[in-house]
């Protein structure tokens, strides 16, 4: 005879598919860190990353933010834009098409979607002896080493740049997350997350839309603390994006 169902057995069947992969995604970067996509396979983990269409596998993309002018530039520039990229790239494998919605409604409810299932990495920036930036990489035989990230004095207060290797966790200050998440994300990982409220906000989808979404408030957070305690020097960032329903069902 079956024992009965417990209310928590209960309650984590009840969560989407969506969310409980979203969570997956979240603890596997807070265990291994922001990944290569080389790694990534290799480790049978699935995500898109700011990288996704960057010919080098073996390196990481990221936005070196500078100065609070630079923050909106991270996120919505149209070309390396965390929040743009989150919604022109699909989750799928390489090879499959994307099939979009038809209606300028379903569009917009497609590419909330996108935003919603977010994740933005943010790490201070700690510089070396050539006023580059040093991190904590990982290297391919999965040896732990000190490695730099070529920065510059951006006019803008935003440049895009890149780590050689896979990122260790303990590079992080915290990772960003909409509100949603809040709920079903465990204590033990919820005390390294910052979770934000969400409000509309216009991006360029596809170099020449403009589209109205209701998108997490990661500009807000990221410019109340930019040059402040840990992030004196500015910050580095890179946005992940997990699967929407849209993605899992197709």
């Amino acid at each position: 005879m079956p024992l009965p169902e417990s209310a928590d057995a209960h309650e984590e069947s009840t969560v989407p598919t969506d969310i409980t992969k979203q969570i997956e995604i979240l603890t596997n970067v807070l265990s291994y860190g922001v990944l290569t996509q080389e790694k990534a396979e290799k480790l049978g983990i699935g995500m898109t990353t700011s990288n996704d269409r960057n010919p080098l596998r073996d390196v990481v993309s990221l936005n070196y933010i500078a100065a609070k002018k630079g923050v909106n530039k991270s996120l919505t520039n149209p070309a390396n834009g965390g929040l743009t990229i989150a919604l022109e790239r699909p989750t799928r494998r390489e090879g499959r098409q994307e099939t979009m919605p038809r209606t300028r409604s379903e569009l917009v409810q497609e590419l909330t979607a996108r935003v919603q299932h977010t994740l933005l990495v943010v790490m201070p920036v700690k510089h070396n002896t050539r006023g580059d930036a040093s991190l904590t990489v990982e290297t391919k035989d999965g040896k732990q080493q000190s490695g730099a990230v070529m920065l510059s004095d951006p006019p803008t207060g935003c440049m895009e740049t890149r780590a050689s290797n896979s990122i260790c966790p303990q590079n992080f200050a915290f990772i960003l997350a909409p509100e949603y998440l809040r709920e079903h994300v465990p204590p033990n990982i919820a005390r390294q997350v910052v979770f934000v409220s969400s409000k509309p906000q216009v991006l360029r989808y596809l170099g020449t839309n403009d589209v109205e979404l209701e998108c997490p408030c990661y500009q807000e957070e990221l410019e109340c603390r930019i040059g402040e305690g840990p992030f004196e020097n500015g910050m580095l960032t890179h946005m992940l994006r997990c699967p929407t329903l849209n993605d899992i069902n197709s």
